[in-house]
């Protein structure tokens, strides 16, 4: 397979495909059983893939947020998915469904704050917390640099040693008397800011290359290929 070794979850790229087929093996045959329809579409959705923008989830109590994000991640071509969960007791069952978006993103799960920072900051990242304190107004963020975004508890916000760990925090301005706008709005807004920031600065991706390219088109076509399996029998 072709080097993944600059990703910061390579894991990744080896989810369910047999360890003894390569991801060339892998396009070669499906890209032939795929409809030209869906070939077309992956070629084009891995092509816009971004490995050097994320989200962390923190503590989120409704499950439907962290589908909602999902679905917005996704739509921006956002790979890396953090959701970093310590506490399991008292949490809401999702009312939404992430849409079949989580098939698509790179998810990590953590139970233990300090592994989620040591594992994002280790991969060169740079966290970037969305908090009303100590904040940087959107406009005035440098996005160009590798990072991840984090969403904190509905309730609660980030949690005081998130806080700590970031490098910065940034909010979206307000023109009206609340303060925030609620999780899944405000990563929303957030993402698609990022997205057309790093557009517009013609920001050039760092962590996926192209090199990198056959490996994800050779898992988005596992995924899309029923019983996949059976054409390498």
């Amino acid at each position: 397979m072709s080097s993944k070794k600059i990703l910061h979850n390579s894991s990744f790229f080896s989810q369910i495909i047999p360890s003894h087929l390569s991801s060339n093996e892998v396009v070669k045959k499906l890209s032939t059983i795929a409809t030209e329809e869906r070939w077309l579409k992956i070629q084009k959705v891995v092509a816009s893939r971004s490995f050097d923008v994320g989200v962390l989830m923190e503590d989120i109590y409704d499950q439907g947020n962290i589908n909602a994000v999902m679905r917005s991640a996704e739509a921006f071509g956002f790979m890396p998915f953090y959701i970093l969960d310590y506490n399991k007791k008292n949490k809401k069952t999702a009312n939404r469904v992430s849409q079949g978006a989580d098939k698509w993103l790179d998810i990590t799960k953590f139970n233990s704050l300090q592994t989620s920072i040591d594992t994002i900051k280790n991969a060169s990242y740079k966290i970037y917390g969305t908090s009303l304190k100590a904040a940087k107004p959107i406009e005035e963020v440098d996005f160009s640099v590798p990072h991840i975004i984090v969403m904190g508890n509905e309730h609660k916000g980030l949690s005081a040693e998130m806080e700590e760990a970031v490098d910065l925090n940034f909010k979206i301005p307000m023109q009206g008397f609340s303060q925030s706008f609620n999780i899944s709005v405000a990563a929303a807004i957030s993402l698609s800011y990022i997205f057309q920031y790093r557009k517009s600065h013609k920001v050039k991706e760092c962590l996926f290359t192209k090199n990198n390219f056959v490996d994800l088109q050779a898992q988005y076509l596992w995924k899309s290929v029923q019983s996949a399996e059976k054409y390498f029998l």
